[in-house]
């Protein structure tokens, strides 16, 4: 499949007289209430764009052996002159959140990206074909397709349709589509862990609720990093480990920028919990430990019923699939792209020749 996207479907003969695709995935949808109603193929003509953007986000490491060096020895054997600066392609220097393989229902862990995996997500796009199928852009396509990276590393096409595009045209040329613009969604349902679950009466209240998943550290508090904001007698039917959650508890978390996660007392007897948001992520080194006998149960004593049977801290992180703005904020995209050229202007940053 993503061979087929990245390349196969460019030189189909059905779209030989065709001047632009839009590509839309069995799990994306558009939306025309509550949009300005824009036609894409329209605003596509109207200043010669080569690539309609709907959504940007970052490759998981897994899927992407052999990518960077791939591109680096491709634009030095080809002598290749960029269009856009080295640090819009780059993404050295960053991580993303990852469920550690060793322990995956337990533990998060921050893994670092490949120095140049940035994604374009191809659920939903618009391709100028002219460009896609010019020779100097198909003579790239047919060489990723080549090296057998979709099969030997599981290359996504939404990987490579990123830099097909930014290898050979400027950014002045990619129109991104804001959710104002054409509104909808893309994404399967989350997958039901320590979270609020997609299909839910919750989730419908917290639309976004569904990308954050929280990571708990049994028998420990962090009063050190504890907020002013709380909740007391939280349903938790079943408590930790049941497969239910704390909704108003991780509603409140979401709701907040600066929350890293909340610590919790529960009590088995009136299957509820209280809960206090954290500004800092909780580390068992770091936090009181002993569980509700020990020296973790100090800080709640003043401010929580008796009865607890449980306590521990919950790290939020977010659910690496969803990292993408599948609502896309254009302003705030082209704002970071922006200030990435300017931190690499600042630090010398050479991804590429």
């Amino acid at each position: 499949m993503c061979r087929f996207q990245s390349s196969t479907v460019l030189t189909l003969p059905v779209f030989q007289h065709t001047r632009y695709l839009l590509h839309l995935d069995s799990d994306a949808t558009f939306r025309c209430e509550g949009s300005d109603q824009l036609d894409p193929f329209q605003e596509m003509a109207r200043k010669d764009y080569v690539y309609g953007l709907f959504e940007v986000g970052l490759e998981d490491p897994g899927c992407t052996k052999g990518w960077s060096n791939f591109l680096k020895e491709w634009v030095l054997l080809n002598d290749i002159e960029l269009p856009n600066p080295v640090a819009a392609l780059s993404t050295a220097g960053k991580t993303i959140t990852q469920v550690d393989p060793y322990n995956k229902s337990e533990r998060m862990i921050e893994v670092p990206l490949g120095s140049l995996s940035l994604t374009w997500g191809t659920a939903w796009e618009v391709l100028d074909l002219d460009f896609f199928t010019s020779p100097v852009l198909m003579h790239f396509s047919k060489r990723v397709e080549g090296a057998l990276g979709h099969y030997r590393f599981l290359w996504g096409d939404h990987l490579i349709r990123a830099y097909q595009v930014l290898l050979y045209a400027p950014l002045e040329r990619v129109r991104c589509f804001d959710t104002a613009e054409l509104h909808g969604r893309h994404g399967c349902s989350a997958d039901g862990q320590f979270g609020i679950e997609a299909g839910s009466i919750e989730n419908e209240e917290d639309p976004e609720g569904w990308q954050n998943i929280y990571s708990v550290l049994d028998n420990v508090s962090c009063p050190h990093l504890w907020y002013a904001d709380g909740l007391e007698g939280v349903e938790w039917r079943g408590g930790p480990g049941s497969g239910t959650s704390p909704i108003a508890c991780l509603k409140m978390c979401n709701s907040l920028p600066d929350c890293q996660g909340f610590d919790f007392v529960y009590r088995d007897l009136s299957q509820n919990c209280d809960c206090v948001m954290r500004m800092g992520r909780a580390f068992d080194e770091e936090c009181h430990g002993g569980g509700v006998q020990g020296d973790a149960m100090a800080p709640w004593l003043p401010v929580s019923e008796p009865g607890a049977t449980l306590l521990g801290a919950a790290n939020r992180y977010q659910i690496i699939e969803r990292m993408v703005e599948r609502q896309m904020n254009c302003s705030l995209w082209q704002e970071e792209i922006a200030e990435r050229i300017r931190r690499a202007d600042v630090e010398r940053l050479q991804d590429l020749p």
